[in-house]
């Protein structure tokens, strides 16, 4: 019994914490490639190729 319902209610929790996980990762992504991004267009000077 115990070996059949552990499996099911451990799984829940890991798949929250990779979407979590993820969620938080893309995020800073975001943030640090807008970063980036702003921080080259000023040294370019605004142009777009």
């Amino acid at each position: 019994m115990s070996t059949h319902t552990s499996p099911s209610f451990r799984r829940s929790p890991q798949r929250w914490f990779e979407y979590w996980l993820i969620s938080l990762g893309m995020s800073a992504i975001a943030y640090l490639l807008e970063k980036v991004i702003l921080r080259s267009v000023r040294d370019d000077g605004g142009i777009h190729p």
